[in-house]
């Protein structure tokens, strides 16, 4: 099996010193010589970074293809303020035709972290949901309504905020790793993954760290099963040491909903 795997974490220069507590990693594991799966990660300020991850239908050269329009497209539209929901509704316009006539589709998050408010701004087109957990391990999955891009010419992508918890980390992924099978044919699963990354979470662990301990449990539970999808993910932590104190987790750390443009609404206890 070919590996393709980047590590990216632009907030480590000199010219960013107030956010090098943030770090990003990320893996991209091809089932096969080439794939569809990407994730890229785009600055748009010194303190504003887009986080992208995508699933093309299918393996192998055309699904590798159209990842790459893709991420041409990502990289000349994100502009300093563009929303996640607008970035994926002129995507899915450029790339309609194409998809269409080839009978593919593709699934999409787009995340602008703001590591300045500490505030994450998240989209999805038919994406598996974003994974969020606290430094003391309480997770919460973020999944927008939208559909996949090439499924309809005029869709609109729900937005969502999310507060970055302290100590705490952002997991994207594609479907690879949640449907990843052992020999014994049993799925990986999110509520594996989400039990991983809370478990993971409160050792408080580097992006690296946490990027190598989840290679390692798929590792370890695939066993030498072979991958039939491509694997992918993408990690933000906030790598501040944290205090000796215990944290816990409170009942209003979650509010989360973008209704409009500028305009937060807090949505507690969902």
């Amino acid at each position: 099996m070919s590996t393709l795997s980047r590590i990216q974490n632009p907030f480590s220069s000199p010219s960013a010193p107030s956010f090098a507590r943030f770090g990003f990693a990320g893996a991209c594991l091809s089932a096969l010589e080439v794939g569809g799966d990407f994730f890229e990660l785009v600055p748009l300020s010194e303190t504003v970074q887009l986080m992208v991850i995508a699933d093309v239908m299918g393996k192998g050269l055309p699904a590798s293809l159209f990842a790459d329009s893709l991420r041409t497209l990502v990289r000349a539209l994100a502009k300093p303020g563009v929303q996640p929901s607008e970035l994926l509704s002129e995507i899915n316009q450029l790339m309609f035709e194409d998809l269409s006539s080839a009978d593919m589709f593709i699934t999409l998050q787009i995340v602008r972290a703001d590591l300045h408010q500490g505030l994450l701004h998240v989209s999805n087109a038919g994406h598996c949901p974003l994974l969020l957990c606290d430094g003391s391990g309480c997770s919460k999955a973020i999944a927008p309504d939208g559909l996949p891009l090439g499924i309809q010419l005029d869709a609109t992508f729900r937005q969502e905020c999310a507060v970055l918890p302290s100590f705490g980390a952002a997991l994207l992924y594609t479907d690879g790793l949640t449907e990843a099978r052992n020999r014994q044919g049993h799925l990986f699963g999110e509520p594996r993954l989400t039990n991983w990354l809370s478990q993971a979470i409160a050792e408080n662990q580097t992006a690296l760290h946490l990027k190598a301990s989840l290679l390692e449990a798929l590792h370890t539970f695939q066993a030498g099963a072979q991958a039939t999808d491509d694997q992918t993910f993408l990690i933000l932590a906030d790598e501040k040491p944290r205090a000796a104190a215990s944290l816990v987790c409170p009942e209003n750390m979650w509010p989360i909903d973008w209704q409009a443009q500028d305009k937060l609404v807090p949505q507690i206890g969902r």
